[in-house]
């Protein structure tokens, strides 16, 4: 129970300090969807992941979404950050149901910082012994 809190609260940390870092808006714990609306470029994007996210197909929405972000699209990085963040407001049944541990958002977050030239290790270790 510690280790799900304690991972919960890391991504939500990375996901608002990235969205931080995009908007160069200096409030702490600022909702994504306010900071980061949709626009027209991700609309199409965010409406196919929230399908797969209803589905419970985590997977193939993270397939689905790094296909945008190795595609350059517009407005993925905004979309990724959506995205990572939902998945981490869902219940670890949900998750499992879905064979996406809460571990692998984690993993998503860091290598988004990778893509965007950021050092992960800003955040606390990715060592999980």
């Amino acid at each position: 129970m510690y280790h799900r809190d304690w991972l919960m609260r890391q991504i939500e940390m990375m996901t608002t300090t990235l969205g931080w870092l995009l908007t160069g808006r200096a409030e702490a714990l600022v909702r994504l969807d306010e900071e980061l609306p949709t626009r027209g470029e991700d609309d199409a994007l965010r409406a196919r992941l929230a399908a797969l996210i209803a589905r419970g197909q985590y997977g193939a929405a993270e397939d689905l979404l790094w296909e945008a972000l190795e595609a350059d699209e517009p407005g993925a990085v905004r979309t990724a950050l959506w995205f990572y963040r939902r998945l981490n407001e869902l219940p670890d049944e949900a998750l499992a149901a879905g064979d996406f541990p809460r571990e692998e958002i984690e993993d998503g977050l860091r290598a988004l910082c990778r893509r965007l030239g950021l050092e992960a290790s800003l955040f606390a270790p990715e060592d999980r012994t």
